[in-house]
């Protein structure tokens, strides 16, 4: 069975969490104290071999780029 294709965008949203809380910032503490919030403004996306059920998956997130209230994250998903 195949990973369904928009399941990847979940699993890249919860490596986003996840990479900002290990860096030290709650989004809810960042929302309720400073009024930030992260919003995802587009994507380009490219799938090259699908993952399958009981795949490990490995989520990169990096920073690509910043400037003024933009920051730009580069995501990577991998398997074996």
């Amino acid at each position: 069975m195949r990973v369904y294709y928009a399941n990847y965008l979940k699993f890249l949203e919860r490596a986003r969490t996840e990479w900002l809380r290990g860096a030290g910032f709650e989004q809810t503490v960042l929302r309720d104290e400073y009024g930030i919030v992260f919003v995802v403004r587009g994507l380009a996306i490219e799938y090259l071999a699908p993952a399958r059920f009981n795949d490990e998956l490995e989520i990169g997130v990096a920073p690509a780029a910043a400037r003024g209230s933009v920051l730009e994250l580069a995501q990577s998903v991998y398997r074996d």
